[in-house]
């Protein structure tokens, strides 16, 4: 008898977990966020981001970031923006998992002593979004930057960005992201509102 009835709430257990994995959409693209951003070694800012689907397969994208490191040198602040915008194509690879690349363009800017530098490059990236559930949100990619380089820095950089979103109401959720190039770390957490 009991292990009958442990064979049907596991069975029940079970289905519930298909089910709302099987109800779930796919990711949106209609997005725009804002949150904290936080830079190894205690550097903080905020970012912004939006995105627009064009149509079933093609969105538009656009971010500005910064982020202020104090006390740099001698007690002055090293203010740090970038502002990328570009496109994305996504494609299903399951009812509920998407592949997506993107390509976009960027401008980063570094401000210190009143003075200010700023080089402009290209992103890359590819990746997979998907719905665990019907309000819980997975992505990881890999993505390359160039921005030129100079004498002092090759500019570019490869690195990894995992990230999670829930939804707590209606279109309105929480999101972390993580990222890594292996050598500096960083995380942002901020609210995301889906149209």
């Amino acid at each position: 008898m009991k292990r009958s009835k442990l064979i049907q709430i596991s069975v029940m257990v079970f289905s519930g977990v298909l089910s709302t994995h099987v109800i779930a959409d796919s990711p949106t693209y209609n997005t725009i966020k804002a949150g904290y951003l936080n830079v190894e070694g205690g550097d903080a800012g905020f970012e912004v981001e939006g995105s627009f689907e064009v149509n079933d397969s093609i969105y538009l994208k656009a971010e500005y970031a910064t982020v202020t490191d104090e006390n740099f040198f001698w007690g002055e602040d090293l203010e740090l923006s970038f502002l990328n915008f570009g496109m994305g194509f996504h494609s299903s690879l399951s009812e509920n998992t998407d592949f997506f690349t993107e390509i976009e363009y960027v401008k980063a800017e570094a401000s210190f002593y009143g003075e200010s530098e700023s080089e402009n490059g290209v992103e890359i990236g590819l990746g997979i979004r998907s719905m665990i559930s019907s309000n819980f949100e997975m992505n990881a990619s890999v993505n390359y930057i160039d921005l030129g380089g100079n004498e002092y820095s090759s500019g570019n950089d490869t690195y990894v960005e995992i990230g999670v979103m829930y939804t707590m109401v209606d279109n309105l959720g929480i999101y972390l992201d993580m990222e890594s190039d292996f050598d500096d770390n960083s995380f942002s957490l901020g609210l995301r509102f889906s149209f």
